[in-house]
């Protein structure tokens, strides 16, 4: 059964039905974690401050679990087709370890 992703989605409940739709019937135990990642990155050049980096990633990771092995995989495509994808992904590697 999926493992319910938290809150800090802005849109988590579509996120999770998306998840949910894209599963194969065969699932057993498949995760998805919701990470979002914000910094901001001061360089000198020259002994001058340059204009400050700001980066905001966001993405998931898909965690496949089977009967030997664990398959990871992650996306920043959260669609539908995205996240099967990812899911495919993680599968196979469970599966060929």
């Amino acid at each position: 059964m999926p493992d319910l992703m938290s809150k800090s989605h802005p849109d988590s409940e579509k996120l999770s039905q998306r998840f949910r739709a894209v599963l194969p019937r065969d699932t057993l135990d498949c995760h998805l974690r919701y990470v979002r990642e914000q910094s901001e990155q001061l360089h000198i050049r020259r002994d001058i401050l340059q204009p400050p980096r700001l980066n905001d990633d966001a993405g998931v990771m898909i965690t496949w679990r089977g009967p030997q092995s664990c398959g990871y995989a992650a996306t920043s495509d959260l669609t539908a087709s995205g996240l099967k994808a990812a899911i495919e992904k993680a599968r196979s590697i469970a599966e060929h370890c």
